[in-house]
């Protein structure tokens, strides 16, 4: 079935479907840029928990994307009006078990799909999920090194205090505090490049 969109507003899009490929077919059906937008974020789902964020961004959150993803998104998005000048990369998380060569395979064409853009492109870190396995904290390590070596000064680097959880029972979503944290971290790291 198709996906949709859903969400706070225009501003903070969530995405609903199936799966993933629904869910971002449904922002070539319901995405439209703000004209007051200039910075667009593509996260996964934890982008459900940023809040506290300048008027100025568009997030857009697809539960289940990964770097693979984004090269897609931004296809069905198209390309950025001139008010846009930051797009800022926030998946990763459901890419920490995945095999080193595919991370940096599709890490490569993430990067290349937002140099394309002829915007300032960043990606942020992805968390350390203490709750996760033994691979996905692996995972995060390698996936954040090579985002390191990639982006080089546009990695954002999250805060280093302790994560807490959406629940008691999640290994891999942050709550709102933790949210709003991330999300002034990138607000003010973006702010220091502009």
């Amino acid at each position: 079935s198709a996906g949709k969109v859903r969400g706070f507003s225009q501003q903070h899009l969530i995405t609903t479907g199936k799966d993933v490929h629904a869910r971002i077919e449904a922002l070539r059906r319901d995405f439209r840029w703000l004209p007051e937008a200039t910075t667009l974020i593509i996260t996964d789902s934890n982008g459900r928990s940023w809040n506290n964020y300048p008027d100025t961004w568009q997030l857009v959150v697809i539960p289940g994307a990964g770097l693979q993803n984004v090269p897609r998104v931004l296809a069905v998005i198209g390309d950025p009006p001139e008010h846009v000048v930051n797009l800022v990369i926030a998946v990763g998380t459901n890419n920490r078990s995945n095999h080193k060569d595919a991370i940096r395979n599709s890490m490569l064409s993430a990067l290349e799909a937002t140099n394309r853009r002829g915007i300032q492109a960043f990606f942020v870190e992805v968390p350390t999920f203490d709750r996760g396995s033994l691979i996905e904290g692996g995972g995060s390590a390698y996936i954040n090194h090579l985002a390191r070596d990639l982006w080089e000064n546009n990695f954002i680097q999250l805060p280093s205090e302790e994560l807490t959880y959406r629940s008691r029972e999640d290994t891999c979503h942050y709550d709102e505090t933790t949210g709003r944290r991330y999300a002034e971290a990138v607000a003010r790291f973006i702010h220091q490049k502009n």
